[in-house]
């Protein structure tokens, strides 16, 4: 159950946000299978993570959802990140806008540019054509494991999703997580692994809710 003390916020996030929400990210991705695949040394992961998800949360692409969790001091402690029906792909602009800092995260990391092709090539087919939103990021941060942060977030996304008829695909390279979304009616969909010595992937489709009818 979510603390009495956390609440959604759904602002856009401001210069100093993006660097809080990316030092959450570090964190809440630093024991991820393919962080630790992607990065196996520790600071280099950290920061790694930090400027990738900085990265994203600048530029998400036209008609990205993002709503961030926050604290009673109003400080980032869990965001979800939504791409609506319609946008994805991203924009060619948008992929060029994040291609810099993809590209500085990753620097020194020998083979990172051929493990991320590799995986982003693995992933685009697996997109379902039906209209749908890409829940793109889901985080929390450690600290605040177990309070509903991320429930609360992907909650609040699939009110939306259900309140227009479509369904809805993510994917996770956390075995672990696949229990969590299964709560929330998503379905094992199809497993791929990019690298043979790397992590795979599991993508997860939660078809159309019906919405309950309006009484008369």
């Amino acid at each position: 159950m979510r603390g009495a003390d956390i609440r959604l916020d759904n602002r856009v996030l401001s210069r100093r946000e993006i660097e809080e929400a990316g030092e959450v990210a570090g964190r809440a991705f630093d024991d991820s299978p393919f962080s630790t695949f992607l990065f196996p040394e520790q600071r280099q992961r950290t920061r790694g993570l930090e400027v990738i998800h900085r990265t994203v949360f600048r530029h998400p692409g036209p008609g990205a959802v993002l709503h961030t969790a926050r604290d009673a001091q109003d400080r980032i402690v869990g965001l979800a990140l939504w791409i609506p029906t319609g946008h994805y792909p991203l924009s060619t602009w948008s992929q060029l806008s994040q291609l810099p800092g993809s590209l500085r995260a990753i620097h020194g990391r020998r083979g990172a540019v051929k493990i991320g092709v590799a995986y982003a090539r693995a992933t685009a087919p697996l997109h379902p054509k039906d209209p749908h939103w890409y829940l793109w990021v889901l985080m929390a941060d450690p600290k605040f494991q177990g309070r509903g942060v991320g429930s609360a977030l992907i909650d609040d996304g699939l009110a939306r999703i259900d309140a227009e008829g479509v369904g809805a695909y993510l994917e996770t390279n956390n075995e672990r997580n696949i229990a969590f979304y299964q709560r929330f009616g998503f379905a094992l969909r199809s497993t791929v692994q990019p690298v043979s010595d790397g992590p795979p992937l599991f993508a997860m489709w939660r078809g159309v809710t019906p919405r309950e009818a309006t009484p008369q």
